[in-house]
């Protein structure tokens, strides 16, 4: 899936480095989905733009970071706005950075809690900066890398013979399932 923009083809990995930062910040579907379409045809394509997606998840998690440290009540007013937070989850996020600190980070992204509320906590902590950054690493690589590499072994195993429209076909209709299932749960 590439993207166009003004004319200029965007490359895979510049889709998924916007969509790892849009995803850090506002935008609630996880880069996750992105990665698994391209793990679809080639998982290699998959791993790569997974790399970039951690890139533009860095950027992003600086950013609210940031914002956390500016202005926390207004960065959670409008996470709070965004499907599938709620104030219960932030008050929760809130709670499990300033008990456990970034090791909840990590852990938080497979239990589906938005990588942007632990960035914002974290800056309304003070917490440093450079170690957000650096743990932010595991906490987003470990599940791109995964969801892409089950993909890929998905697309080689029980969906070989499908053709790669069938495949996108499954795709486009395991993450509506799994959306609705997520909003259901997390509200």
């Amino acid at each position: 899936m590439s993207a166009r923009v003004g004319g200029t083809a965007l490359s895979p990995t510049r889709v998924a480095a916007i969509w790892g930062f849009a995803e850090a910040t506002l935008w609630f579907v996880v880069p996750d989905v992105l990665l698994s379409w391209y793990a679809l045809d080639r998982s290699t394509r998959g791993y790569r733009a997974s790399g970039a997606a951690v890139l533009g998840a860095m950027v992003g998690g600086v950013v609210m970071w940031l914002w956390g440290q500016a202005g926390s009540g207004a960065a959670y007013g409008v996470l709070d706005a965004i499907p599938g937070i709620q104030k219960e989850l932030i008050e929760s996020v809130r709670h499990a950075v300033s008990s456990e600190g970034l090791s909840s980070m990590v852990l938080g992204g497979f239990r589906g809690v938005p990588y942007k509320i632990y960035a914002v906590a974290w800056g309304e902590l003070g917490g440093n900066l450079a170690a957000f950054v650096v743990l932010t690493v595991p906490a987003r690589a470990i599940r791109f890398l995964l969801v892409t590499f089950i993909a890929g072994a998905i697309c080689k195993g029980p969906l070989k013979e499908m053709t790669l429209r069938r495949r996108r076909m499954v795709h486009v209709g395991f993450w509506f399932v799994f959306y609705v299932g997520y909003f259901v749960v997390m509200g």
